[in-house]
């Protein structure tokens, strides 16, 4: 029988208890790769996402790496370190022809047994850059229902139909939703006995679920019940009755006494206005003047564009007052910039030393945005006014204003005015 020499028993024993004794508490045994929460899938060509990689030791804990070196790999793109130790960053390939799988890798370049790797989905370039949900109205009567249809709308502005893509929709606030077809959904407003509603708000919200940052927003006014015969039936809001003016008799005895009613116009916010096309605001009063140094007007008043079209304007300075219809808002911003200068728009709020933005409180309780600004004369001025809600969600409202010519200073726009006949109306 074959004896083992006393030496190399030792080293056996010693060999087997090295293998026995567990890792130093503290000392990492595996390696965490750690994608932002919730965050399974990137986009081809976006900036990347930052993960954190750490060490966990035997009882769970997470540790540090000490004097050691992590090394790390990706199978697509780039995985490279932001900030030591613990800061990476994963940047997608620019393009993929269809969606592709990439691993993350980290391990310890002293001991390549502790390791650790995270899987993401890279998506091919998203369709679109948000969503357009499209509506014959944005405002319906209690009862009724509103057929929305929901649109992509791409990088140069101009939309086409949602294809091989799921759509989510929620609403916020009162009434229903529901999906009649691939593109289209149907909301509902509550029951016209429930009267209280009248006045409220129900924000529509849709995303791509393969693209959760592609979303778009409606928001719909619930109204009373229409007088009956109004035209376009359950989608305007309803018409208030003016109260019939009496026919006096044909040989009165005595004049008639009744006072001739007033010339005043209407407080401002008290009716009338245009409603735009996002649903969080409405333009109630447009005004102009030539000279920074004159007064704006107190009773003459441009007439307001169609929802979402430019302002024509023929003076260069200009108030708008704009009504904000949400009552979740708690931050009111300005910017614009001129012509195609994106990249360098001006901000303000209301706290704005200039006055060109101030917000105050209407007769019926509701924000008032007053907007004052001068536009260039060759190129379109582009003011986006910014509503922050309660809940962090930024809301934008555009206005585009251009200059209209007015070469005979008949104090209108050339050509705005003109009959049949092409020649200016005499005013």
């Amino acid at each position: 029988m074959r004896t083992l020499s006393k030496a190399t028993r030792t080293l056996a024993i010693a060999a087997l208890a090295a293998l026995a004794v567990p890792a130093m508490a503290g000392e990492a045994v595996r390696i965490l790769v750690e994608p932002p929460k919730d965050t399974v899938s990137v986009e081809a060509g976006d900036p990347g996402v930052d993960v954190q990689i750490v060490g966990q030791d035997a009882a769970g804990a997470r540790v540090g790496f000490g004097d050691k070196k992590v090394e790390v790999s990706a199978t697509e793109g780039e995985f490279v370190l932001v900030e030591a130790p613990y800061k990476y960053r994963f940047i997608p390939p620019a393009t993929v022809e269809q969606t592709t799988g990439a691993t993350l890798r980290a391990w310890l370049k002293q001991n390549p047994d502790v390791k650790g790797e995270a899987a993401l989905q890279v998506l091919p370039r998203r369709p679109f850059e948000r969503l357009a949900l499209v509506a014959a109205a944005t405002s319906l009567e209690l009862g009724k229902s509103l057929d929305i249809e929901v649109r992509g709308v791409r990088t140069d502005g101009t939309s086409a139909a949602v294809k091989d893509q799921k759509i989510v929709i929620t609403s916020e606030g009162v009434g229903s939703v529901e999906q009649i077809a691939a593109t289209v959904f149907r909301y509902t407003a509550p029951a016209k006995s429930d009267s209280k509603m009248v006045g409220a708000t129900a924000h529509l919200r849709a995303r791509l679920e393969r693209y959760p940052k592609v979303v778009g927003d409606l928001s719909v006014v619930l109204t009373g019940e229409a007088p009956p015969g109004s035209p376009g039936g359950g989608t305007k809001p309803p018409v208030v009755p003016v109260p019939a003016t009496p026919v006096p008799p044909t040989a009165p005895a005595t004049p008639p006494t009744t006072t001739p009613p007033a010339t005043t116009p209407p407080a401002q916010g008290d009716e009338g206005g245009v409603l735009w096309p996002g649903g969080n605001v409405k333009l109630l009063v447009w005004r102009t003047k030539k000279a920074k140094t004159d007064e704006f007007p107190t009773k003459e008043r441009e007439d307001l564009p169609p929802a979402g079209k430019p302002f024509v304007a023929r003076a260069g300075f200009h108030r708008l007052r704009v009504e904000i219809e949400r009552a979740d808002v708690r931050k009111v911003e300005l910017e614009w910039y001129v012509g195609d200068k994106k990249g360098a728009p001006i901000r303000v709020d209301d706290g704005d030393k200039d006055g060109r933005l101030r917000t105050e409180k209407n007769k019926a309780g509701k924000t008032c945005a007053i907007l004052e600004f001068e536009t260039p004369d060759e190129k379109p001025l582009i003011l986006n006014l910014l509503l922050t809600t309660a809940k962090g969600e930024i809301l934008k409202e555009e206005f585009v204003v251009q200059r209209g010519k007015d070469k005979n200073n008949d104090g209108s726009e050339d050509g705005a005015d003109k009959g049949k006949g092409g020649k200016d109306k005499k005013k």
